[in-house]
């Protein structure tokens, strides 16, 4: 996800221009870091696998989807007391709730008019996105919000994805500004 990106970037070049340390990012040690990194690389590798022709989408979407998910809420959970943490479990928790609801990600069609890709080349490529219907529940935490940017850089998002975007941005620049641990050296960084 390429907001992702954005919003760590963005954030640790605010948190640079406001005084905050990068290395205070690399001291903060989490319940299930290494599960957590692993996980987040297999869900986003996982999407843009062309795997819809091997397997049946409800395998793709209930296990290599959403098993990780149910993960990367739980290891969230376990860190909920860290900064931006919370905002990020309730970001992907929306995002659990109308894919289960809905057997897929919903991706509005009207909305899809900002993306550089056919509507209809984009739900063929993807096994987790589906089409809003009048049929679909929730559809208000689908993927209903474009990105603007240049062409490479749009693209559609949840409710769902801009908290879980905001909770690790929020985290980014909050842990960039944690006091120093007592006899920690005080160059700048």
């Amino acid at each position: 996800m390429i907001l992702l990106l954005d919003a760590v970037l963005f954030s640790t070049i605010v948190g640079l221009v406001t005084g905050g340390k990068l290395r205070r990012l690399g001291s903060v040690t989490l319940r299930g870091e290494k599960l957590l990194l692993a996980v987040l690389v297999l869900q986003l590798s996982l999407v843009r696998l062309p795997l819809g022709g091997y397997l049946p989408e409800s395998v793709l979407v209930y296990g290599a989807w959403m098993l990780p998910a149910l993960v990367l809420v739980s290891t969230l959970f376990l860190n909920r007391r860290t900064p931006g943490f919370t905002v990020a479990l309730i970001g992907v928790g929306l995002n659990i709730i109308v894919v289960s609801l809905n057997g897929g990600m919903p991706v509005q069609g009207a909305s899809m008019a900002s993306v550089p890709t056919r509507f209809g080349a984009f739900l063929d490529a993807s096994w987790l996105h589906i089409p809003i219907e009048p049929s679909t529940r929730l559809a208000v935490l689908a993927d209903i919000l474009p990105v603007p940017g240049p062409a490479w850089h749009r693209g559609l998002v949840s409710l769902g994805d801009v908290l879980l975007v905001a909770g690790v941005a929020f985290f980014v620049f909050l842990t960039m500004h944690m006091p120093e641990p007592e006899g920690a050296e005080t160059s700048t960084a």
